[in-house]
């Protein structure tokens, strides 16, 4: 996690809260170098990544009548 946590990227943040991580991509996730790819294999783990569009339809529909 150490490791993790000194990664800096100029357009790109993220913070760790229990066992989520939370990403910002100031250009976009499609040109981030901090990705779904980069994360399982920095921290050994299975991940799956949903833009903020995405987040917000899902909720949405779980809100939604």
């Amino acid at each position: 996690m150490k490791k993790l946590k000194a990664i800096e990227y100029e357009t790109e943040k993220f913070k760790i809260e229990g066992k989520y991580a939370y990403l910002y991509c100031l250009n976009g996730y499609g040109k981030a170098k901090i990705n779904n790819n980069f994360l399982e294999n920095k921290l050994k783990v299975n991940a799956t990544t949903r833009n903020w569009k995405t987040v917000l339809t899902l909720f949405e529909m779980m809100t939604t009548d």
